[in-house]
């Protein structure tokens, strides 16, 4: 492989480092790479098969002689297609894995937050208890004092997506399709490798809280002096650690696919990537309404009619019920 790459180093030595012809050099390293590959396999030395494989693509030196023709891209509609693909090389490459590290921390983060807020929300009616009870403050006050927390978490949690939000747009430009600089594959592709162990370890712990997280709820029936709503709190907090370790190495392993076109950006097109896109806009479009509407719910449970419990089932059935769509609608979306 080294001698191919040394090869077509200085082929393309004298050639003007435009998009257009690194992207020539690239595809033509892949189809080289392949043949020697193939050569291997049929029993051929290392020598034999670099000799047969610049002997079948013949000479290459000339660059009046190789055709190079700019690379598709699928454009959105009113982009502009006239000019080449930018070129990814690997400074800007880093910059963009460490962002998406980033952002992905500070998605995770919010998230948590999110969640506490709703904690918080169910708690207070239950540490105020006693205090409602003996007259020291009203029941509304616990409620409003929940609700209070919420909303102070929440906007944490909305500020904390903003900024992630920013940090990304930056580049948004990845979408259009790109030209990797020569030589930048491979080093993302060990980068990839290197970093997928760990990926497997988090969506495998993620997974076990998600599944082993039902058993706070049945804590009240081993533990008659357990209150049942302390096991949802349990629920609640494990499943946002679950969901933080899925959005923090999710993010890292799709920036790793965005830019090596594995998964959905199979492909010039990104068609896959799109799709997903466009899945992720509904459920998030329907989670800005059917979460807060679930909190209304239950704060004009307990407010009105002191509902605070059973009322906090709302959650657990609204959450279930908005996996279950989502995993429909990116179903559907994909087909």
């Amino acid at each position: 492989m080294d001698a191919i790459n040394a090869y077509l180093d200085s082929v393309f030595a004298a050639l003007p480092k435009t998009a257009v012809i690194l992207h020539a050099r690239q595809a033509l390293q892949s189809s080289m790479e392949k043949k020697y590959r193939a050569l291997k396999a049929d029993g051929k030395s290392e020598s034999e098969a670099i000799s047969m494989v610049i002997s079948e693509f013949g000479d290459i030196s000339a660059p009046k002689a190789m055709p190079v023709a700019a690379p598709e891209k699928e454009t959105p509609e009113g982009a502009d297609t006239t000019g080449e693909l930018p070129l990814l090389d690997q400074e800007t490459a880093r910059a963009y894995m460490a962002t998406s590290s980033q952002a992905a921390r500070q998605i995770g983060l919010g998230v948590i937050c999110c969640v506490l807020g709703v904690i918080f929300l169910i708690l207070a009616p239950l540490l105020f208890d006693v205090f409602v009870k003996r007259g020291v403050i009203a029941e509304s006050a616990a409620g409003a004092i929940g609700l209070i927390m919420l909303l102070i978490f929440v906007t944490v949690g909305v500020a904390l997506f903003i900024i992630a939000g920013f940090r990304m747009e930056r580049y948004a430009w990845l979408e259009q399709g790109f030209v990797l600089q020569p030589g930048l594959k491979e080093d993302l592709e060990k980068q990839h490798e290197q970093f997928m162990p760990s990926f497997t370890v988090a969506i495998i712990i993620g997974v076990g809280l998600c599944i082993l997280s039902p058993i706070a709820l049945f804590l009240s029936a081993v533990f008659p002096s357990f209150k049942a709503p302390y096991g949802l709190l349990i629920l609640l907090a494990v499943v946002a650690v679950a969901v933080y370790l899925f959005v923090r190495f999710g993010m890292i392993k799709d920036g790793y696919a965005r830019m090596l076109r594995l998964g959905d950006y199979t492909g010039r097109s990104f068609e896959g990537g799109k799709k997903r896109k466009k899945a992720e806009k509904i459920t998030s479009v329907v989670a800005s309404v059917v979460f807060p509407l679930a909190a209304a719910v239950y704060l004009l449970m307990g407010f009105l009619g002191g509902l605070w419990h059973p009322g906090w089932l709302i959650f657990p059935i609204t959450g279930i019920l908005f996996a279950i769509f989502s995993s429909l609608i990116e179903a559907l979306v994909k087909k």
